[in-house]
């Protein structure tokens, strides 16, 4: 698997994950409406990974091993 796959299915994981760290840390800084923007934005990404991803494994079935820790 080449490292763009991986860096896709990695943020699958992590950019709901850095979206609420971000809205919820920097949340006063950003205002109501960044905040949701960022949040937004970054679940929305998320999905549309995930429906490549969707679409790669499981109606194409081609297997995906990620190794996290070296």
């Amino acid at each position: 698997m080449n490292i763009s796959l991986q860096k896709m299915y990695l943020s699958i994981i992590f950019l709901p994950l850095m979206g609420s760290i971000l809205g919820g840390l920097f949340g006063r800084f950003l205002g109501p409406k960044g905040a949701s923007i960022i949040t937004t934005g970054c679940l929305f990404t998320s999905l549309f990974l995930s429906c490549i991803a969707f679409y790669e494994v499981g109606l194409c079935g081609c297997p995906t091993h990620i190794k996290l820790i070296s």
